[in-house]
């Protein structure tokens, strides 16, 4: 992108910003269009710190839009069948517990114990 074409960008970012600030309250959320237009001259190659200053955007929101217009990665993985693990209590010792169950699963060892 030429220079010239990056100070049409950024003065198109600045007015279209101070018009909707015109227009509406501090709190309105900002239209999915004037994001839209942001996050493309940043990918277009203009410097985040350029945009910010034209639209009067912290860096950090536009951090925050950039995340956001990142699209999820999810992670597939195969879940695994849950293994378990039955541990028979020894012969009844004195003060021993009579219904004693042990067991694995997902790695957590679990123990159940009934009267």
């Amino acid at each position: 992108m030429k220079i010239s074409d990056n100070h049409t960008l950024l003065v198109a970012l600045k007015s279209d910003f101070e018009a909707f600030r015109a227009q509406r309250m501090r709190p309105t959320p900002f239209p999915r269009e004037l994001r839209q237009s942001v996050l493309t001259a940043i990918a277009s190659g203009l410097a985040p710190r350029l945009v910010s200053k034209a639209t009067g955007l912290s860096s950090t929101q536009l951090a925050i839009w950039q995340k956001k217009a990142r699209p999820e990665r999810t992670s597939v993985e195969a879940k695994a069948q849950p293994r378990i693990l039955d541990v028979m209590a020894s012969p009844q010792t004195a003060g021993a517990p009579s219904g004693l169950h042990v067991s694995y699963e997902v790695g957590r060892l679990l123990f159940d114990i009934s009267f």
